[in-house]
């Protein structure tokens, strides 16, 4: 099983290719719901994500943040990943359109209600509601009110310790509703394990707070961090992951590679960053795991795809100096 993705707003990511994908023979549901075939995996179209996240922010504070959302995505069923090994530009004003951060306008998209999303296999189960209101998820897709299960604590209310673990593996409950019927997904993600800075910013000030880092023009960036023995279960890879981003306007790049230890962004890719994100951002730099899942709706099987992304994040602000 492949397995790739993000913590950008904290936290991003993906397979390899380059522009949009299409329409076409992506979904084995082409002639209806009794079609034969096999599901197609991470080549099958957009169905929604999972997302669950431990998430360390500059202030030291430690929080959950789960994301789930369920859909027909609209005009365009399926948006080619970003590269896996290495970095990509993810803006959203440029001509290729990349997941997760490309999206359909609002009024395309069909989403559908899963009813509660239940976390199990944290220190404690977690059960995740309705957003109340409108919601930029970490790959900058709008979402109206009422539609994404969200679980984000305030920074005043740290969770991480409370819902999260490292090397930890996770199964995800649908309680059902009338659109989407209740279901479990066994062991179907799997939380990195905890790793630590070891260049700037260092995350050492008080409380273990993290310094704010000067993206500099026509330099390139390298972060490294420690990595600690991790194997994950059968069919699970860890990757890592540096992303420049920004809580409102979503990824401008996103590096992901291997988990050795290091990336680099190259000077250009730093350039276009700064150039999307004049008032600074948030540096990401996370280990994560990505699976899939075909979405099952209230007329069966739909050949449509859930992405279940486990991570562990640091998330850093940056400055345009």
């Amino acid at each position: 099983m492949r397995t790739h993705l993000l913590c950008l707003t904290y936290g991003l990511l993906v397979p390899a290719a380059s522009g949009c994908g299409d329409n076409d023979n992506n979904n084995r549901t082409d002639g209806g719901p009794d079609a034969k075939g096999e599901f197609k995996g991470y080549n099958a179209d957009e169905g929604g994500e999972v997302r669950h996240e431990y998430v360390y922010t500059a202030s030291g504070a430690v929080r959950t943040r789960s994301t789930t959302f369920l859909w027909e995505p609209g005009s365009i069923d399926f948006f080619t990943f970003a590269n896996q090994n290495g970095c990509t530009d993810v803006r959203k004003d440029q001509p290729n359109r990349f997941w997760p951060t490309a999206v359909n306008p609002q009024a395309e998209r069909t989403y559908l209600d899963p009813g509660m999303v239940i976390f199990r296999g944290g220190p404690t189960d977690l059960t995740v509601g309705k957003n109340v209101m409108p919601w930029t998820d970490p790959g900058g897709r709008d979402h109206p009110a009422g539609e994404v299960n969200l679980h984000f604590q305030p920074m005043a209310a740290p969770d991480g310790a409370t819902y999260l673990a490292e090397k930890a593996t996770i199964d995800v409950e649908f309680t059902g509703s009338s659109e989407i019927p209740a279901q479990t997904f066994e062991d179907v993600m799997y939380i990195p394990a905890a790793f630590a800075p070891t260049n700037t910013p260092l995350c050492n000030l008080p409380n273990g707070a993290c310094a704010s880092y000067p993206l500099v023009a026509d330099t390139p960036l390298t972060m490294t961090w420690t990595t600690p023995e991790d194997v994950p279960p059968e069919g699970f890879e860890v990757l890592s992951l540096v992303g420049l981003t920004h809580p409102t306007r979503g990824p401008a790049i996103v590096c992901i590679e291997p988990n050795d230890g290091s990336i680099t962004v190259p000077a250009e890719l730093v350039n276009a960053a700064r150039a999307y994100h004049t008032d600074g951002g948030v540096l990401a730099r996370q280990t994560l795991t990505h699976s899939v899942r075909e979405l099952v709706d209230a007329n069966g099987p739909t050949g449509r795809r859930i992405d279940f992304i486990g991570i562990w994040c640091y998330a850093t602000p940056f400055t345009v100096p």
